[in-house]
């Protein structure tokens, strides 16, 4: 009897998305102006190391897309996929413990931008 050898290996996931749904929605979000509107609207008083704070809160946003329960989901469904973060303008997503430090910093003054954010949005659709 002939036996049938399975061969495996480790590849680089460069181009493969965990969550394949964030890739396109990632696109459109670039498409619809999101992006540019979270970066040039919001204003988070916080130093940028590797991301910005704009960044962490676009991060937030794909998380709950993502269906991720909570911030610290973030390290298993959102940093290893480098398809996605690309798809969302970003070299890659930050660490849960950088997104949870921007949601301590966000004040009554960004949640009231957040919301022109999506005002300006909806009524250029």
């Amino acid at each position: 009897m002939d036996s049938i050898a399975k061969r495996y290996g480790l590849a680089n996931f460069d181009d493969f998305s965990i969550t394949g749904f964030l890739v396109p929605t990632g696109h459109y979000a670039q498409d619809i102006g999101l992006i540019d509107l979270f970066k040039e609207q919001l204003k988070i008083d916080m130093k940028t190391v590797h991301h910005t704070p704009v960044d962490k809160v676009i991060e937030l946003f794909v998380s709950m897309i993502a269906g991720c329960p909570d911030v610290k989901t973030l390290n298993n469904r959102l940093v290893p996929d480098r398809l996605a973060a690309a798809a969302w303008c970003q070299k890659g997503f930050a660490d849960q413990s950088q997104v949870s430090e921007v949601l301590h910093r966000i004040t009554p003054e960004n949640l009231l931008q957040l919301e022109e954010i999506f005002h300006k949005l909806l009524s250029q659709q």
